[in-house]
């Protein structure tokens, strides 16, 4: 029964895998498409039979998820689509597939035609929130499941797929009545205990669970422990259920692979690129804030009973143990407070700097990353807090990734192309981001010359200090130093944040909006590939550098030979198209 229950909970994980392009879902999911649930059956059927003819979990998987992509492109419509073989021959967006966000895409759309017919803002919003309550009416679309439906719903798939394999009726429906059973008790409770405490007694039941069968080791359990925790704060405490960030870092790469082997380029120089991508990803977007004191606590008190039970296996004790280890550290060690969120997201910022350069990094490359990782951790962690904008030195770093990742794909040797990048990120820096002295005097000058301008015709004080800055900052964005180039990395930022506020806009719900801000980056960054091609912006910075070296090559000051190539970086974004 234990080996059953082991290959109930490893398809437990599975689906949650596969939901990031399914509809159906366990605990915290959305509304169930009958379309993509017959998909997913059918993709944890391709997975089953990959693994019976000996192929490895990981390769597996992502074969299932291949599958699970095919059917749904072939065969589902949005929202409400049919299954498989009933003729139908549309697609379904990405995301969660929800009957809500369905309609809520398609009001956002709506709300965008009404605004460029002419009509105004506030009009075309009184539109979009009728339309989609109409939607919602229209289609039927049902309030969440409640928790014990969710956890019922996932027990039916372990049943399922515990039958898929060729066990008994009245073993799959014990492996599926101890899913069921844990699931309730630890997750679904009258909200006393936090969610996040809820599924580290979740993720320490799986461990126990794990111990008890044969041949398990301590390190096996506690990767899957971790693994089942980390998948239960995603779809759980999420009030818009979505993969963790590891698993869209990883779709991302994988996605990526895909398009950079349609462009016919060797398997081994695509697999480079992917893990590059994903590693990338996640250095900038999974990287959590410093832990709390109290998240410090929690994780020596899982330490703790995971020991006890990897030598006593008495787990009433070890619990005990552990929930009294817990309050003891924050007795002991948690007395004060803790640092605020940004300062925490700064302090992993300085850690992921020094590991870069412990690495034999660029220091300044290092902390320009780092700053990007520090930028994200406080936009996705940090709640009420503005993010500060990306940073000039970020923005190189980003070209410069997308310049090395080109090389690599168009033969060169992956050590050489990561030096040319380092360069390329100086030369970037050079021209963009260290206006010369000189000119940035100007442009103060020039602003508080304004302002006292300003003050001398009767101006108030509050009012002319506010225009110094603006000016400044033009002058220097105009005369001392263009901005850096766009890459697809940048554009597709952009594009994210254009449709959540769209999506606010036409009055859907903030954390729908906040999905679909993050599935659309997530669509346009797979887009991107492993090799983007140049954007018009770093065509004319190829022109620039090359302007740069030549000048330099005939003796030119570094001054002179900077603002020559700035000037040949303007004109091009100017008269080639570009749009900055």
């Amino acid at each position: 029964m234990r080996a059953v229950l082991s290959i109930a909970f490893a398809l437990a994980l599975l689906v949650t895998a596969l939901r990031a392009g399914a509809t159906e879902t366990g605990p915290g999911g959305g509304a169930i498409d009958p379309c993509l649930h017959t998909c997913q059956m059918e993709a944890e059927q391709v997975y089953h039979a990959c693994t019976e003819h000996g192929g490895s979990s990981a390769d597996c998987l992502n074969t299932a998820k291949q599958a699970l992509s095919a059917c749904r492109d072939a065969h589902c419509t949005a929202p409400g689509g049919g299954g498989p073989g009933d003729g139908g021959g549309g697609t379904t967006s990405s995301g969660d597939g929800s009957c809500r966000e369905q309609c809520g895409k398609t009001v956002y759309a709506g709300f965008q035609g009404c605004v460029a017919a002419g009509s105004s803002e506030d009009i075309c919003r009184a539109q979009a929130r009728e339309a989609f309550t109409q939607c919602l009416a229209d289609n039927h679309c049902a309030t969440p499941p409640s928790c014990a439906d969710r956890c019922a719903a996932l027990a039916g798939k372990v049943n399922d797929g515990c039958l898929a394999l060729g066990n008994s009726a009245d073993q799959c429906t014990a492996a599926a009545q101890a899913v069921d059973t844990r699931c309730t008790a630890d997750l679904c409770t009258d909200g006393a205990t936090s969610c996040e405490d809820r599924c580290t007694t979740f993720g320490n039941d799986v461990f126990a669970g794990c111990l008890s069968e044969a041949g398990a080791t301590s390190d096996v359990c506690t990767g899957r422990a971790d693994e089942a925790r980390a998948q239960c704060l995603a779809l759980v405490c999420n009030a818009t259920p979505e993969p963790t960030c590891p698993d869209r870092c990883a779709s991302l790469g994988s996605e990526a692979k895909t398009k950079c082997l349609a462009e016919s380029h060797p398997e081994d120089v695509c697999t480079a690129l992917a893990d590059d991508l994903a590693n990338h990803c996640k250095d900038e977007h999974c990287t959590d804030p410093t832990p709390t004191c109290e998240d410090t606590c929690k994780a020596q008190a899982i330490t703790g009973f995971q020991t006890c039970m990897t030598t006593t296996a008495d787990e009433a004790t070890c619990r005990t143990q552990a929930e009294a280890a817990f309050t003891q550290c924050m007795t002991d060690t948690c007395g004060g407070p803790d640092a605020d969120c940004p300062t925490r997201c700064a302090t992993m910022g300085d850690s992921l700097k020094d590991a870069c350069t412990a690495a034999g990094g660029d220091p300044d490359l290092c902390a320009a990353r780092a700053a990007e990782a520090v930028r994200h951790c406080i936009d996705e962690h940090c709640d009420g807090t503005e993010p500060p904008p990306p940073t000039c030195a970020g923005l190189c770093e980003q070209h410069a990734e997308e310049d090395a990742r080109r090389c690599v794909a168009s033969g060169g040797d992956e050590a050489t192309c990561k030096s040319g990048a380092a360069d390329e990120f100086a030369g970037c820096v050079t021209l963009h981001c260290e206006p010369p002295a000189s000119c940035t005097d100007r442009c103060a000058a020039k602003a508080s010359a304004l302002q006292a301008r300003c003050l001398k015709k009767g101006g108030s004080a509050d009012r002319c200090a506010t225009l110094a800055p603006a000016v400044e900052s033009a002058c220097g964005a105009n005369h001392c130093a263009p901005p850096p180039p766009d890459t697809c990395t940048t554009n597709c930022e952009s594009q994210a944040r254009d449709a959540a506020q769209s999506c606010l806009d036409a009055g859907t719900d903030a954390r729908e909006c906040q999905s679909l801000g993050q599935q659309t980056l997530d669509q346009c960054q797979a887009g991107c590939g492993t090799s983007t091609a140049e954007t018009c912006m770093e065509v004319c910075e190829s022109k620039a550098h090359a302007k740069h070296e030549r000048l330099m090559a005939r003796g030119r000051s570094e001054a002179v030979a900077t603002r020559k190539a700035q000037d040949t970086f303007r004109r091009c974004v100017q008269f080639g198209g570009c749009s900055n």
